[in-house]
């Protein structure tokens, strides 16, 4: 027996004994049972069809009963639904928050009625999402789903409103029509300057409501007041277009102009082109260049430019990859715009906007002689017959039709004989601004050889 040292395990210890402990044999003298890699992947698949085995499918030799594997539990159902459930949440949630405009509670503008909204008592609002009744479609009265809003673009520094236009959404029928009305375009005015554009600054020098006078101004020439209005200045149209990540414009012509006094600049060459803010801005606003170049129809043509641009403003933000910046969009108007709309309803619009596509935009110019003058005053004299028309065609928020009787106009013959919807003329015939030289109506350059006039009847 070796006490210390040597090789190999000591017999005569504990520890000995246990490493060289012989395992005792299976029942029967036989050798347990050894699974193969083929069976226990059959094992394994019919217990992931069955559950656990049965006792009769498990072998009698097998030895000891093993654990079955447990099944890896798929939760990418479960997330997916909760997924599910959070978006139906939000949509819910943003059903709620969304609300239609009030509309304008005022019918049909009758001779001798006010505009303004008269005194009334409170009435719940309308349902946030109207829909016509059940039954055949009224013969009279507002339709609900129609939705007036006057658009204003203002000049910072003399405050005319070189940009008018009206737009009325229809949310049944999926259509949004827009019409300019021309910043020359003669209205039945107190001013002596009785241009449409003129009506702002005059409000503003003589401590009265800019908004306020020239809705009431915009709805002698609509026979209704307009529901919601939108005045956007120079700072508000730029973070509007850079809140949709810019625009991509083929600008019509070389412009350039400068003005040191203002620090005004504009550079901006001809072709297809993406516009910052800044740049879009200044091809909307863009008139006269330094060298006279121009649009050869004058103020018509910047118009035609300027449905144009917005056209493209509504294909690109009817894209996906801008829907996501329609709360940007609404955060600005919010913000830096001047209006009478919430939130909640720019939500209800844009959501309705992205209901329609190119096609169901229409933008339109109030029908007029564009080539007129008084006393020397450049004037834009409406085809009052023809305007009619196009209100009932595209911008008739009522059942009812509109008719002359619901407007208060005035135009010029191409006789140089005033005609007026309503008998009268506001201040008299004397009232004019006398700018230097005479009336006219136009002259052969002009395009339009229909008469303003034309099926009205003398005052």
């Amino acid at each position: 027996m070796k006490l210390f040292g040597g090789k190999g395990n000591h017999t005569g210890s504990s520890a000995g004994r246990h490493n060289t402990r012989q395992q005792p044999p299976a029942p029967g003298g036989k050798k347990l049972y050894q699974e193969s890699e083929a069976e226990r992947r059959l094992r394994e698949e019919a217990i992931g069809r069955t559950g656990p085995a049965p006792a009769s499918v498990a072998r009698p030799d097998a030895g000891a009963a093993k654990p079955a594997p447990r099944r890896r539990r798929r939760r990418w159902p479960m997330i997916v639904g909760i997924i599910v459930l959070v978006l139906l949440c939000a949509f819910l949630v943003f059903q709620i928050w969304v609300k239609a405009p009030t509309q304008s509670p005022d019918g049909l503008l009758r001779p001798g009625q006010q505009t303004q909204e008269p005194d009334k008592p409170d009435t719940p609002d309308e349902p946030d999402t109207p829909d016509e009744p059940d039954g055949p479609e009224p013969t009279t009265g507002r339709k609900s789903y129609c939705y007036t809003i006057l658009v204003v673009g203002r000049d910072e520094v003399s405050n005319s409103t070189d940009t008018v236009m009206l737009a009325m959404f229809d949310t049944k029928n999926h259509k949004l029509n827009i019409v300019s009305i021309p910043r020359d375009t003669l209205i039945n005015s107190k001013y002596d300057i009785k241009k449409i554009n003129y009506i702002y600054p005059a409000a503003v020098n003589n401590g009265r409501d800019p908004v306020e006078d020239l809705q009431e101004a915009v709805s002698n020439l609509l026979g209704y007041s307009v529901d919601s209005y939108a005045v956007f200045d120079i700072d508000a149209f730029v973070k509007v277009i850079d809140a949709m990540g810019g625009l991509y414009y083929t600008v019509p012509f070389d412009m350039y102009y400068d003005d040191p006094t203002q620090n005004y600049h504009v550079a901006i060459p001809a072709g297809y082109q993406w516009l910052s803010g800044d740049n879009a801005m200044k091809v909307f606003r863009f008139r006269v260049g330094n060298n006279g170049t121009s649009y050869p129809d004058g103020d018509i043509g910047r118009i035609n430019t300027q449905h144009d641009f917005m056209k493209t403003v509504a294909k690109q933000m009817l894209s996906v990859g801008n829907i996501p910046n329609l709360s940007k969009i609404i955060d600005v108007c919010q913000q830096s715009v001047d209006t009478n709309l919430t939130a909640n309803n720019m939500a209800f619009f844009a959501q309705e906007f992205l209901k329609l596509s190119p096609d169901d935009i229409n933008i339109l110019t109030i029908p007029a002689n564009t080539n007129g003058a008084i006393h020397g005053l450049s004037y834009v004299f409406p085809h009052i017959v023809e305007w009619v028309d196009m209100l009932n065609e595209y911008f008739d928020p009522f059942y009812d039709e509109i008719t002359m009787d619901n407007l208060d106009m005035i135009t010029m013959s191409r006789s140089g004989q005033f005609y007026t919807t309503q008998g009268y003329i506001a201040g008299g015939e004397d009232s004019f601004h006398r700018y230097g030289g005479g009336s006219t109506v136009g002259n052969e350059s002009n395009t339009d050889t229909n008469d303003p006039a034309a099926g009205m009847t003398a005052d």
